[in-house]
């Protein structure tokens, strides 16, 4: 997708494009590792963007949400309430209940009190209610975002599982949730995950007496963040599920699509405001930074960037950082033409996915990034920027 000059020079903040002609290619491919035995889902909180949900919508794909105003969003696209599963460590009574009453059916259950509250409103709503229970396992290695190793709010282990009374006429036991890892770029480690998650499970089971017919295994498909470009065999996934699912026979297995749908259909551009030279390090400050694009300062990995206003064979490294007050505000060190000028246009890729939505808008009160969707090959408006004076209280 290339820009025109017109158009750059008319945007005075920075601003998101959203390629949903690439989505509507992805979601099919996606949609081709479906069958009986596997059923998948978006995760919304990737991007709830209202034109990403209804496009995914139109695919078999389900939603997987994690708070009211996620489900409320999902059905305002017109998703079908049975084709949702409530995800997330919180979850209060009330908002189980209008979750209930809207229609959704099927709850990864991630606590006691979850439970004994589902319970509750099964029988006072006389509803037959799906619950998974979420398992929180022990791993070898880190995870920044979901634990990996580390105690986190998500989920329960095997010893307070195994006190629960599932036993309930309204509830329906269906199997275990299990995700604590994120964007995985190798088959082989995606594997060990699911390998080993099934293992576990399964051991659990047999010895407890539980019949098991769906296992989540979330999400973590990972994209690439740097030049060593990568991308999933689906067909070979799709294998792997499917042997465990006979191994262990499972009614079905259940995989979350978030950052891999939506993550390479969105480009963020930002431009450079200032540069400057300090102790030999050639800086660039831009007009956007972690306000619009939180995760270099979450996870330490930038995204990918090039500068679209001049271009040169000659490079040379530059420290790219935001407009905040905060040395946190850094947005990588990648080489650029070395003659990239206050003015230019840096555009940063697979910003489709914990972009908008995931960042600290408001912090230092500058104007919010305007939206854009690119359409059957025309760009259009979907959400314009808000000046702190409109925001502010």
């Amino acid at each position: 997708m290339e820009l025109s000059k017109n158009f750059l020079d008319q945007q005075d903040v920075p601003f998101f494009i959203y390629d949903l002609d690439q989505l509507k290619d992805r979601s099919k491919e996606i949609n081709d590792v479906l069958s009986p035995e596997i059923k998948l889902f978006y995760a919304l909180k990737a991007n709830p963007l209202s034109h990403i949900v209804k496009s995914i919508s139109e695919n078999e794909i389900g939603m997987d949400v994690a708070s009211l105003g996620e489900l409320k969003q999902v059905l305002k696209q017109g998703h079908t309430s049975s084709d949702i599963i409530f995800t997330g460590p919180y979850k209060s009574f009330e908002v189980l209940e209008e979750f209930i009453s809207l229609g959704v059916e099927t709850f990864v259950i991630e606590s006691p009190q979850q439970l004994e509250d589902i319970k509750k409103l099964a029988s006072k709503l006389s509803k037959e209610i799906h619950i998974l229970l979420r398992l929180q396992l022990i791993w070898d290695k880190e995870n920044k975002i979901l634990g990996g190793k580390d105690i986190t709010p998500f989920g329960m282990d095997f010893n307070t599982i195994k006190d629960l009374d599932l036993n309930h006429s309204n509830i329906k036991f269906l199997g275990f949730h299990i995700f604590q890892w994120g964007n995985i770029k190798k088959e082989e480690d995606l594997f060990f995950y699911w390998e080993e998650s099934a293992r576990e499970i399964h051991k659990f089971s047999e010895e407890n007496a539980l019949e098991v017919q769906i296992i989540d295994f979330g999400g973590g498909l990972g994209i690439s963040y740097d030049d060593n470009h990568f991308d999933f065999n689906l067909k070979s996934l799709k294998s792997k599920l499917m042997e465990i699912q006979k191994q262990y026979n499972l009614k079905s297995i259940w995989f979350v699509f978030g950052r891999y749908l939506s993550g390479p259909i969105g480009q963020y551009y930002a431009k450079v405001g200032d540069l400057k030279k300090t102790r030999d390090h050639h800086l660039l400050v831009l007009d956007g930074g972690i306000n619009h694009l939180i995760r270099p300062a979450l996870v330490g990995e930038a995204f990918p960037v090039k500068n679209i206003s001049r271009l040169s064979k000659e490079e040379k490294s530059f420290s790219l950082h935001g407009p905040l007050c905060t040395s946190l505000d850094r947005m990588g060190n990648p080489d650029l033409p070395s003659e990239t000028k206050k003015g230019d246009w840096l555009c940063f890729s697979q910003t489709g996915a914990y972009g908008f939505t995931e960042s600290m808008l408001y912090f230092l009160c500058h104007p919010t990034p305007r939206e854009y969707i690119y359409l059957d090959g025309e760009l259009k408006l979907v959400r314009d920027s808000v000046k702190p004076e409109d925001y502010l209280v």
